[in-house]
């Protein structure tokens, strides 16, 4: 297993003088291309498959929550200690800011409606009242393993190039999150699956209406795929489907491609 030192010095780059300065993904503008399979241009995907509204869901979710769980790593960070972990935990927390800005110049690419916006700020409403309840790390667990991992997945797999790539870069962070997250609340000993039925609901509701056909690629990906798959993350850390499908979508230009698993 990956120490808590081996994380922050992976997402690091060493000074002259041997300093660690960690090192953030940098959003670009984002130019709107039609939806594709793969990142491939050729594979236009089909109106009736419902991609366009689940992509809608995704981005006005990544505005409303990318924050928050920021704000929930922070709050974990007070009462945190050791200094090895609050570097990690701090970097963390930054990234936040660089992907909230990333969904926010994807939105001005792709504009999301008013219903849209207003739904998912329902959504987010159902997280945030959690806190009161709920230890603020399990809930950035719970969102990052089991809603952003499989958003960011779909964004990779019938996203079009550009928010693909935009994908890939926020996924390398959500990575490392994820893994530390988890981390962090088998340490303080609560149950993820304590949170699966809002993460599921919420994945339902992201995806809800997908309906990608068999005969496209080799499984059914409608919202049943993307619940189990979330399901899987949060119980076991790993959803085999969904990196089969995934790896396959990382068809970015050869110096773009992430060498590992994401998931």
């Amino acid at each position: 297993m990956t120490s808590i030192t081996q994380f922050y010095k992976e997402r690091c780059y060493v000074t002259a003088d041997e300093k660690l300065i960690p090192k953030y993904w940098h959003p670009q503008i984002i130019d709107r291309v039609p939806y594709t399979l793969h990142a491939d241009a050729t594979r236009v995907c089909d109106p009736n498959w419902g991609v366009h509204e689940v992509i809608q869901r995704i981005l006005a979710l990544g505005l409303e929550l990318e924050l928050p769980v920021g704000e929930f790593v922070a709050d974990y960070l007070t009462t945190e200690e050791r200094s090895s972990l609050r570097l990690l935990l701090k970097s963390n927390v930054a990234d936040e800011a660089h992907h909230f800005r990333g969904f926010q110049l994807a939105a001005e690419a792709y504009p999301l409606t008013e219903d849209v916006k207003d739904e998912a700020k329902v959504v987010s409403d159902y997280w945030k009242v959690m806190k009161d309840t709920t230890p603020s790390i399990a809930l950035a667990a719970a969102l990052e393993i089991g809603v952003f991992l499989p958003s960011l997945a779909a964004l990779r797999l019938f996203g079009g190039s550009s928010l693909a790539r935009m994908a890939d870069g926020i996924s390398r962070d959500e990575y490392r999150h994820a893994a530390v997250n988890r981390m962090l609340v088998d340490r303080i000993g609560y149950n993820l699956m304590d949170l699966s039925q809002l993460v599921l609901s919420t994945v339902v509701w992201v995806f809800q209406g997908l309906d990608i056909p068999e005969s496209v690629l080799g499984v059914n990906v409608d919202w049943k795929f993307f619940e189990e798959a979330s399901y899987d993350l949060i119980k076991t850390g790993s959803a085999n489907q969904l990196d089969d499908l995934v790896n396959y979508a990382d068809h970015l230009l050869p110096f773009e491609i992430s060498n590992y698993k994401l998931y």
